[in-house]
């Protein structure tokens, strides 16, 4: 959306902040921001110089984000007054900048104005948003700044605003919440574990890995009674912010300090809370991606955008939680990594260009995936923006591919649930019959042999969910319910993982017919990790469902922007055929349905949609191949059965979508 502009970057500090931050936090500054809870600030006199206006207040929140770089006034303008006409914004935030300047008072110097630009400089500038970022293990202190919800007293201001102000509470959230897992999985003793592990909980109260760290401190230290009280602490947690109960690993740790015989001799890994609420340790199941420092020729311009759009990508590939992002700077040898992303940055007058590449790092640096993209140069946060996202979401599927191939090539018996996993995905892909269903018992095996890990549990949701719409499920009553447990306790195992969330949305509208709640799980999974095409596909299919075909095609056209050729483009195809046969625009739907049909020719559900546009625009040879080949997918395939599993809910549409079935000559 027009005037999104600040992306996740903007919370990283850059190097030369860091070096003129770490050593004096908490230290009075010319210009004290706190964004952390409501927004304050105060001058070096420790005087309050919040401007009155809450639109004032934004300008200066969204400047402190974006500091030292500026922003245009375009960008504040469709932000804050996205509803206004042109002048009437201009004059409204001219406005906000004159009251931003007499409440400044003697920081007012700290302002900058050229032509269509502000910003704040960053000398002297002091936000909390930004120094808590600064934690380390060896420095964890700045976590202590969390105050809650980012900015909590500026909601409501514009829908535009919210909705940016939404994605930049979750980023730092996640982010501050790494920084809080860092710090716990590195604590040595049982001291530093018990306070890192009280610093998470206060960033994330559902967080039950860190519940159990203190409950393992509890017990180590023999005391009993604290760790079962910790331990309802934990439950009350988990039902309040999560709507379930503790795991089977917490509920069995606390099963032992209840029986009668004497504490055990030996208690589990004190520190297994690193990596999430529920998950494993990073080693154990994540693949260690390095990301090197993007390479920009000597202009300083094309090195600072080298430098955020490395910081972007960081941001981007981390929200993908199987891959464990880690920052290598300049040398990346230094790092033990798996794969290493590396690129470079080229400009040339007006022109730009990003060059990136991938190394498996197990296999002598073998290139697996590169890419060139020839962007507009725009506003650079844009730029980053855009660039961070495509690159992430392209790079993720063929992370997968590859691993899938790679572990196949071996042709070594698979040993560990990741193992199966990575072997599973690949033929989930494909969609071809035997091989999917061999991918079915690897998944299942998967989950069976780790029955905590969220990724696991969300492809095996995925393949039940194709296997009732390719109607390859022998018994669809039971593979639709396991299709739901899968999702749901992907969610409860992981309730920031994109890909849970937004089957556990598909289950709800395509299975249960449901789709008004599955919106509401799609944009939640949207906002966990925008960069996810499945995210923005399923929840085009959503707004198909209910009625809502320009927000779905908006929907599809992101998703295929994202992930061009993304090894679901045939999925992603079929869903946009949907709403354009429903709008009768039934010779786009034609189009779209070849494209995914030669993508992918043993995928059903596009004949379905592909018959009903070809029986409305009475091609009748075309709908008499269509027809025969739908029903040698799907025998004895009828009109009644076509309406039955439709989650379409407009009467209207459903009677459309019948007659372009028996016009395509379906019985």
């Amino acid at each position: 959306m027009a005037g999104q502009t600040l992306s996740a970057p903007e919370f990283r500090p850059s190097s030369h902040l860091r070096e003129a931050t770490a050593p004096v936090i908490g230290a009075q500054r010319l210009l004290s921001v706190t964004m952390l809870g409501p927004l304050a600030v105060h001058d070096a006199g420790g005087n309050s110089v919040l401007p009155r206006v809450r639109k004032t207040r934004a300008v200066l929140a969204i400047l402190a984000l974006a500091a030292p770089h500026s922003v245009a006034r375009a960008n504040i303008i469709a932000l804050l007054w996205s509803r206004r006409d042109p002048p009437q914004a201009q004059g409204s935030l001219r406005q906000a900048i004159h009251e931003l300047r007499l409440a400044l008072g003697s920081s007012a110097n700290l302002l900058w104005i050229e032509g269509t630009q502000l910003a704040l400089s960053h000398n002297d500038l002091q936000v909390d948003a930004r120094q808590i970022l600064l934690a380390t293990p060896a420095q964890p202190d700045p976590l202590a700044l969390w105050r809650g919800e980012m900015l909590s007293d500026l909601f409501g201001l514009d829908p535009a605003f919210d909705r940016w102000l939404g994605e930049r509470r979750q980023d730092l959230w996640q982010r501050v919440r790494a920084i809080g897992e860092m710090i716990l999985a590195e604590a040595c003793e049982p001291k530093a574990a018990t306070m890192a592990a009280e610093r998470l909980l206060v960033i994330d109260p559902a967080h039950e890995g860190a519940w159990r760290t203190l409950i393992r401190c509890h017990i180590e230290r023999g005391d009993r009674v604290a760790a079962i009280g910790t331990y309802e602490r934990c439950r009350a947690a988990l039902s309040a912010q999560c709507q379930v109960g503790p795991s089977t690993e917490t509920t069995a740790l606390v099963a032992t300090l209840r029986a009668p015989p004497a504490m055990p001799a030996a208690v589990p890994r004190l520190y297994d809370a690193a990596a999430g609420g529920h998950r494993r340790p990073i080693g154990s199941s994540r693949i260690r991606l390095g990301v090197a420092a993007l390479r920009g020729n000597v202009a300083s311009e094309t090195a600072e955008l080298a430098a955020g759009l490395t910081e972007e990508l960081i941001v981007a590939l981390s929200r993908f939680r199987w891959l464990g992002c880690i920052p290598c700077g300049a040398d990346p040898t230094a790092h033990d990594v798996d794969f290493l992303l590396e690129g470079m940055v080229q400009r040339s007058g007006d022109k730009l260009r990003v060059l990136l590449r991938l190394l498996d790092m197990r296999s002598g640096g073998q290139v697996v995936w590169a890419e060139r993209f020839d962007p507009e140069i725009t506003d650079i946060f844009t730029l980053q923006d855009q660039l961070g996202g495509a690159a992430a979401a392209r790079l993720e599927p063929r992370l997968w591919l590859w691993e899938g191939e790679r572990s196949g090539a071996h042709g070594a018996q698979p040993r560990t649930a990741q193992d199966l996993l990575r072997l599973a995905v690949p033929a989930l892909h494909r969609l071809d019959r035997e091989g999917f269903l061999a991918a079915g018992r690897l998944l299942d095996q998967s989950v069976a042999l780790d029955p905590e890990n969220a990724a696991a549990h969300a492809w095996a949701a995925q393949w039940y969910v194709f296997c009732v719409g390719q109607r390859w499920a022998v018994d669809e009553a039971a593979s639709m319910q396991r299709a739901h447990d899968l999702a749901e306790r992907a969610i409860r195992l992981d309730p920031q993982d994109a890909r849970a969330l937004t089957l556990a949305g598909h289950v709800r509208g395509f299975i249960y017919h449901r789709p008004e709640e599955a919106l509401r799980l799609h944009e939640r999974a949207i906002l966990a990790n925008p960069n996810l095409p499945l995210s923005w596909c399923l929840s085009g299919l959503a707004n198909t469902y209910n009625g809502d075909r320009a927000e779905a095609i908006r929907q599809f056209r992101h998703a295929q922007t994202l992930s061009p050729q993304d090894p679901l483009a045939y999925f992603f195809e079929m869903g946009l055929a949907g709403p354009y046969l429903l709008n009768g625009d039934f010779a786009t739907s034609v189009q779209v349905g070849q494209r995914a049909i030669a993508l992918n020719s043993g995928f059903s559900s596009t004949y379905k949609t592909h018959l009903a546009a070809l029986g409305h625009l009475g091609h009748t040879r075309a709908a008499a191949e269509t027809r025969a080949t739908l029903l040698a997918l799907e025998p004895g395939f009828t009109i009644e059965e076509a309406l039955r599993r439709s989650p379409i809910t407009e009467p209207a549409a459903r009677a459309l979508y019948a007659d372009g079935l028996r016009l395509g000559g379906l019985v």
